[in-house]
């Protein structure tokens, strides 16, 4: 099975995303592979990703048909990084 991130653009930053659970209306209204539908595309459960000490959840999404699923991986949180991408460009620079 394939993993793929989709960076989701939502006005929040780590800490209102952790603290307001955001990821529980995290959806994609359609596959990326089949937007006409018939796929049986659904949510596919979440993981965990550490922030601040916390937890906060990250969306995952599944077409069986394509044998994928997508992670909606908020803009605020770094990809393949721990932390927010505010935090890994402060290092950056």
């Amino acid at each position: 099975m394939t993993i793929t991130q989709l960076l989701w653009k939502i006005p929040h930053d780590g800490d209102e995303y952790t603290a307001q659970k955001k990821w529980k209306n995290a959806r994609l209204k359609k596959c990326p592979e089949h937007p006409e539908g018939g796929c049986g595309f659904a949510r596919y459960g979440a993981y965990r990703r550490k922030h601040n000490g916390e937890y906060a959840l990250i969306v995952r999404c599944h077409c069986p048909k394509a044998h994928r699923t997508w992670s909606l991986l908020p803009l605020c949180f770094s990809s393949h990084r721990p932390g927010t991408l505010q935090a890994v460009e402060e290092v950056a620079c």
